[in-house]
């Protein structure tokens, strides 16, 4: 077998170099082309979701020590990459990673995400086909994440809405809580795209994954922002 991609050396190499003071969560994934596999290692409240046909077919939990206490690692903090959590998941060309910090997730219910990434159908197709037919999958994963940022933005500040934090809120301290959470907010979102079945040769992903085709010998990558 070939040696595995790892994200969790990534982690634990970024955490012994830091020099910077704070403390953050962390979210790392590593696609593994010829394997269809995804290597995903994570520390706090950070997640990903694997979106599938319109559906969540792969989700991370958080990793907190208690309600609203999560992991992080950095200066002052006595948590370690060891602390860390680690999955591979098997991915499909059309497969669609959403990849965020807890200010998606805190104010986003599942399906709102999944409304928010659904797109035409001629782009789910593939990617590489789209850009045969004239469009630019590079702006398919900006769209997506441009457009969960923005709403998560909106509903972090809607002091009525029934937010995923107020729901667990609700749960965990018996408080009759409402509203979004205003919190940082990141996302990165990228499409899972196989190299087969293209027909162009000058689109930006033609050439990207053809030179994961001559280093890897065929298989699946991704574009993301």
């Amino acid at each position: 077998m070939d040696e595995p991609v790892m994200a969790t050396e990534a982690l634990q190499a970024s955490w012994e170099v830091n020099d910077r003071l704070g403390a953050s969560t962390a979210l790392l994934a590593v696609l593994d082309g010829m394997r269809q596999l995804l290597e995903v290692t994570w520390i706090g409240d950070s997640q990903m979701m694997v979106v599938r046909d319109g559906e969540v077919v792969t989700m991370t939990s958080p990793l907190t020590h208690a309600f609203n206490y999560p992991y992080q690692l950095g200066f002052g903090s006595s948590d370690t990459p060891g602390h860390a959590t680690s999955t591979r998941v098997a991915v499909q060309d059309g497969d669609i990673l959403i990849m965020a910090s807890d200010g998606l997730w805190d104010n986003l219910h599942s399906d709102e995400i999944l409304a928010l990434t659904a797109v035409d159908e001629r782009e789910v197709v593939d990617g590489l086909g789209y850009e045969d037919r004239g469009g630019d999958c590079r702006t398919r994963s900006y769209r997506t994440a441009v457009r969960l940022a923005h709403r998560a933005f909106e509903l972090s500040l809607d002091p009525v809405w029934a937010s995923p934090f107020a729901l667990e809120a609700r749960m965990h301290q018996g408080v009759n809580s409402w509203g979004g959470k205003p919190d940082d907010i990141t996302v990165v979102v990228a499409h899972v795209v196989s190299d087969r079945g293209v027909q162009g040769t000058d689109s930006w992903c033609h050439k990207h994954f053809s030179n994961i085709c001559e280093r890897r010998g065929g298989g699946y990558g991704w574009e993301d922002n």
